[in-house]
Order: structure tokens, then C-alpha cells, then sequence
């Protein structure tokens, strides 16, 4: 017996049960999230963004790089993988570079990291590094959370600029939800 499957959004399959879907749970309606076994990924959501944005705070600034994802379930958990570029420029002979960003959800720092690129000597040269951040955060909630990129200087940079358009290079946050 082969059966043909669409998912686009509106239909759906439902009943699952010990992890075995039949003909009659197709014929039935949809699966709903809370019928999938603990791991699978429910949804999936992406942000973007290639705007220049410099900063010479040793404060958190946003970076711009945001996304909003509604989790269907408190038990549920969010992926989250960040990747994005930068680059920076030093204020001292053999010093290093060193940028700290975090995910923040709009009440707390979820992670937070630091990416460090080393001078060599070349006073005031911009130095482009690529950076990935990955975390499984647990919510808790039904309620939509915005998670967005901060960034901000910490020893020895003069300035640090995200999304650095010489390169060409745009961040992204990949949003996951995980039935938990």
C-alpha cells in the first residue's frame, strides 16, 4: 500500500501513536505537534540580516540579526544557531581583537560568547573573522520570543563592525523548535 503525502501548511496528519502513522491516521485529519515523539523539530524559523552596523561601545548594541518563533508547547525546546561575520580594528601593537556577542531574548542573556582575532603586530588593520554560536534553550512558554544578536568590544579593539560590507557577508539566526 503506497500513499502519497502533502505538507504545505494548512493539512495535516494526526493520530500517531508508538510512533507508527497508518492509512486511517492520514484519513483522519492532522498530526498535531503534541502526537510527535520528544526530538523532532516542529518548526523552523529564519532570520537575517546584511546591513553594515560598527560599534565602539563597551556595552551590548543590537546587531539588527533578529527572529521570532512561537513555540507550540512549554515543554518544548529552541535551537538556536547563530552564524555571522565581523571585523575589527585594534588600538595597540600585538594586541588582540576580542568581540563579545549574545542571544538575548528580550528579558535575559540566553548565551553569550567571546571571539577573539589576533593583531600580529598590524596596528589599526581590519581583520574579518567568521563566528557560529549553537544553544538549546528551554523557554518554557507558548508566548512569541524575539531572540536578537548583541554585540560589543572588550580588549584591545578600536572599533568592530558586524556584517563588515567590504565582505560581503550576511549574519543569520536559525530558529528550531524541538518537541520536547
Amino acid at each position: 500500500f503506497k500513499m502519497a503525502l502533502e505538507l504545505n501548511g494548512t493539512t495535516g496528519v494526526s493520530l500517531v501513536q508508538d510512533g507508527v502513522v497508518t492509512a486511517a491516521d492520514f484519513a483522519s485529519g492532522a498530526i498535531t505537534s503534541a502526537a510527535l515523539p520528544t526530538g523532532s523539530v516542529l518548526q523552523v524559523v529564519q532570520g537575517e540580516y546584511s546591513a553594515e552596523q560598527d560599534t565602539t561601545s563597551s556595552s551590548f548594541v543590537t546587531t539588527g540579526l533578529t527572529a521570532t518563533i512561537t513555540p507550540s508547547s512549554t515543554s518544548s525546546k529552541i535551537y538556536i544557531q547563530v552564524a555571522l561575520a565581523s571585523s575589527g580594528a585594534y588600538e595597540n601593537n600585538n594586541s588582540g581583537a576580542t568581540a563579545i556577542y549574545r542571544v538575548f531574548d528580550g528579558t535575559s542573556t540566553v548565551v553569550q560568547t567571546a571571539h577573539r582575532v589576533n593583531d600580529y603586530g598590524n596596528n589599526g588593520v581590519f581583520t574579518f573573522s567568521n563566528h557560529a554560536l549553537n544553544y538549546l534553550h528551554s523557554p518554557s512558554t507558548t508566548n512569541a520570543i524575539t531572540y536578537r544578536v548583541d554585540h560589543k568590544l572588550s580588549e584591545g579593539d578600536s572599533s568592530r563592525v558586524f556584517n563588515d560590507s567590504g565582505g560581503g557577508s550576511k549574519g543569520t539566526i536559525t530558529l528550531m523548535e524541538i518537541a520536547g
